[in-house]
């Protein structure tokens, strides 16, 4: 595999990315001078082919990730993808000690203390993402490092107010990546832990934040469907446990219209993807009964239909003129007594290609069908 040069993207709130349509690796040259983690590109870039290698590898994953996520976690502008992905890759890379050592000294660089902050009566009061604690917490259980050693001084706080927190990440650390090669699976395990710990207000931006952009329409379009992997998944997670009966059913309707319901933007206040999104979804249906031309065209005599004449048993079926039969016997004695037009050169030697195309559109304007955008039509 040949990538380009890593490129400088200092001004972006991540330390590192990879666009997954070009595959142009990014590094933040202002924040690893700053945090002083130069010796920790090779993690970085490692981790960032990870995400083209494998998690989530295209677009199309990801937007089939989001609509399952839309499913289980309704909020438009949160997510746990990244995280998600994040852990598989560094999982992977972890078992080597030299990047193992250089993820530790880039999440320590980003620990800070999250107690800074006071409430209204004075107390401290915790500052970031719980999801986010709770995410460094697995890596201390999966490199068996003392606890608080990447979430920071403010652990037992953490502690006092998620009193489980920590055998989850130990569970976390223990069964998501033996969960086996169906992503969708390894996710809604993930999910069904961390959903306990999100909160409707984020706070703050990502600084590991890998995959700027987003699916195309295209992308979201190939998502609407969900494939025989995704089904597995949702019943797996339904003999686990993992997820409430209310969940269950809405993944398990699979009904179109309620992943059309999470597209981004759908049912909000901006959705303008939605319209982009439906008509690449009409143009991959139309697709599949597109009838495609000989790639030579033949080249024969060119003949017209005769008067029509009675069909006598015997005579080839392809010659029968249905339509002309409907119009002058009726659908009951034209189907006992139909017609038949025999073909006859119209010009001595004149060819013609043999095949000629012929369209008919019908197009429904009475207003009876489903908005377009919101359902099936």
């Amino acid at each position: 595999m040949q990538l380009a040069p890593p490129i400088d993207t200092s001004g972006s709130p991540s330390i590192a990315q990879i666009d997954l349509i070009t595959r142009q690796v990014g590094l933040n040259h202002s924040i690893l001078k700053e945090k002083a983690l130069e010796h920790c590109v090779e993690a970085l870039l490692a981790h960032e082919i990870g995400h083209h290698v494998k998690y989530p590898g295209t677009w199309a994953v990801h937007a089939r990730l989001r609509l399952i996520e839309r499913s289980v976690l309704p909020l438009e502008e949160y997510s746990l993808l990244n995280l998600f992905t994040d852990v598989l890759i560094n999982a992977r890379l972890g078992r080597d000690a030299a990047l193992r050592g250089q993820f530790i000294d880039i999440y320590r660089a980003f620990t800070g203390d999250p107690l800074h902050a006071t409430d209204a009566k004075g107390d401290r009061k915790w500052t970031r993402d719980p999801v986010f604690s709770v995410y460094l917490a697995i890596y201390e259980e999966l490199w068996q490092l003392d606890e608080g050693h990447l979430m920071g001084p403010g652990e037992p706080y953490f502690a006092e107010r998620y009193p489980d927190y920590r055998a989850q990440a130990q569970l976390l650390a223990q069964d998501l990546t033996p969960l086996g090669s169906n992503l969708y699976t390894q996710y809604l395990f993930f999910a069904s832990i961390l959903l306990h710990y999100v909160e409707p207000e984020p706070k703050g931006s990502d600084p590991f934040d890998c995959t700027p952009g987003g699916p195309s329409p295209d992308d979201w379009a190939e998502a609407l469907r969900p494939s025989s992997a995704e089904r597995a998944a949702i019943e797996r997670a339904l003999r686990e446990g993992w997820l409430t009966r209310e969940m269950g059913e809405r993944l398990q309707q699979d009904a179109l219209a309620d992943r059309i319901a999470g597209l981004p933007g759908q049912l909000g206040d901006d959705a303008t993807l939605v319209p982009e999104v439906m008509a690449a979804w009409y143009r991959r249906e139309a697709e599949r009964w597109l009838f495609r031309p000989p790639a030579q065209r033949r080249l024969g005599e060119a003949v017209v239909p005769v008067t029509p004449i009675a069909w006598e048993p015997g005579d080839p079926v392809a010659e029968i003129d249905w339509i002309t039969t409907l119009i002058q016997r009726g659908p009951v004695l034209g189907a006992a007594e139909p017609l038949r037009r025999e073909r006859i050169a119209e010009y001595e030697g004149l060819d013609v290609h043999l095949w000629q195309p012929r369209m008919e559109i019908y197009l429904d304007v009475s207003g009876s069908m489903p908005d377009p955008r919101a359902a099936e039509n």
